[in-house]
């Protein structure tokens, strides 16, 4: 389960780290696409199965992402809200690290179209989403991973 997949479609990648596991990363860089914003849930959704009872928080870095374009947005609420009963048991919480207002409004009119209570954080860097993530987690009585250094984790995924 632990590794680091690189996807890529139309410019878009995504980097989804599980080598520090309760703490999923995800590093979206470019304009999500239709093919990738898919791919990236059905990865997402055969880690929850795998994750059995051991449930985890994500950290997603949206910082070289562009804004979605609305049909995008219409997706990823779409996907969020057909994914719950596959991720609601595992995932404690989403952590997304934004940086503009455009990003921030796209994140917010994507948790309006969701039919349900979502548990997303959004932060600006990566110091408050390693805190966030690891507050969740030890609410939760799981023990956070004890190889996060934020400093080293941030430049490792500039690139």
């Amino acid at each position: 389960m632990l590794g680091v997949d690189h996807l890529e479609d139309e410019g878009c990648t995504v980097t989804i780290d599980r080598r520090r596991m309760p703490v999923l990363i995800v590093t979206w860089r470019g304009k999500a696409t239709e093919r990738m914003t898919r791919v990236y849930f059905d990865q997402l959704t055969e880690l929850c199965r795998k994750a059995g009872k051991q449930k985890f928080v994500t950290i997603a870095d949206a910082r070289a992402a562009s804004a979605p374009t609305a049909g995008i947005r219409k997706l990823l609420s779409e996907q969020v809200e057909l994914l719950r009963p596959v991720t609601e048991p595992v995932l404690l919480c989403s952590v997304v690290i934004v940086r503009t207002a455009l990003m921030r409004g796209a994140l917010t009119a994507i948790q309006w179209a969701v039919r349900h209570e979502t548990r997303v954080v959004a932060v600006n860097d990566f110091t408050a989403a390693f805190d966030v993530a690891c507050g969740v987690l030890r609410r939760a009585e799981i023990a956070p991973p004890v190889d996060m250094s934020v400093p080293l984790y941030d430049l490792s995924v500039r690139k």
